[in-house]
């Protein structure tokens, strides 16, 4: 009986994890439709830096270390950059 507790619970575990996943790709997937939306509509170069295009695709930025940076998109896709270390 306690080995079948066990792997209901286990069962009922890995179905809420697969909801999850499953539920995250419609957002991912509509995320990244909007991201595709965005540089699209855009120019194909951009000649200076352009503030309101930047806020609209990057949901967050994050310093890893003092040489590099992540920038986590709006659709969850990190972009690494290395930075250079300047000496003082």
């Amino acid at each position: 009986m306690e080995k079948s507790n066990e792997i209901n619970h286990t069962v009922e575990s890995l179905r809420r994890d697969r909801q999850r996943l499953l539920g995250d790709d419609d957002e991912s997937l509509s995320a990244t439709t909007s991201l595709i939306g965005i540089l699209e509509a855009g120019p194909e170069t951009i000649q200076v830096f352009d503030e309101t295009c930047f806020d609209s695709i990057v949901d967050k930025i994050i310093a890893v270390s003092q040489t590099e940076v992540r920038f986590r998109l709006i659709n969850g896709l990190e972009l690494t950059e290395m930075l250079e270390k300047i000496g003082r």
